[in-house]
């Protein structure tokens, strides 16, 4: 009996040591993409609950949430000429950052802005997580082929640990989400969904030293 209850103990103390070395990234979660009327939602009609699902578990194991959001502007976005040559009919400096009504941010987290598809590029991000011993990040938003596949390969890139959780990613169609996990799944990160998230803060997600 007692050797049940101080295994029981030292899995609770591990797991808080886990939830404290990760922390979940929210990419461009914001109402531009994926406010009420995003055709996404038509896409992807688990997205939305699956970021609740997160952020309900991240908040519950104190698991830091970090906000990503984009800030194009042409003075800090070089590529926006480039970009709006490929794909005339999509904003880019017209985004606003205001966060979709189910992803906001609560008191005291973190919002980071970006000023292109990667997260850590030209921002603080990294040094906000190393900061906090950040070891592992985790996942969700959209979309999954462009600043989510960057921001995670950023993250992967400093010697990060990556989870996606692949219902809480949204793309322009379930075919390129899926093409996407299949070529980068067990490469560059794990998959997990949010019906599973406490795998998440078992090994071999992260070091427990």
């Amino acid at each position: 009996g007692s050797s049940y209850f101080l295994c029981a103990r030292q899995v609770a103390m591990a797991l808080k040591t886990h939830a404290s070395r990760t922390a979940v990234l929210c990419v461009d979660l914001q109402q531009a993409w994926v406010g009420d009327s995003s055709p996404l939602h038509q896409v992807f009609p688990n997205f939305r609950p699956a970021v609740t699902r997160l952020f309900a578990w991240a908040r519950g194991a104190s698991v830091p949430l970090v906000h990503i959001r984009a800030r194009y502007t042409v003075e800090d976005s070089p590529w926006i000429p480039n970009f709006t040559e490929l794909n005339p009919e999509k904003p880019s400096t017209s985004v606003t950052p205001e966060a979709a009504p189910f992803a906001e941010e609560a008191e005291g987290e973190p919002i980071v802005f970006k000023p292109t598809f990667d997260g850590f590029l030209n921002t603080d991000l990294d040094e906000l997580l190393r900061k906090n011993d950040v070891q592992h990040v985790v996942v969700c938003g959209c979309i999954t082929s462009a600043c989510v596949m960057m921001t995670t390969y950023g993250a992967f890139a400093r010697g990060y640990r990556v989870t996606l959780v692949e219902d809480a990613c949204a793309d322009r169609s379930a075919e390129r989400q899926a093409a996407l996990l299949s070529l980068y799944s067990d490469y560059v990160f794990r998959v997990v969904s949010s019906q599973d998230l406490d795998k998440i803060l078992l090994p071999p997600y992260i070091s427990s030293t």
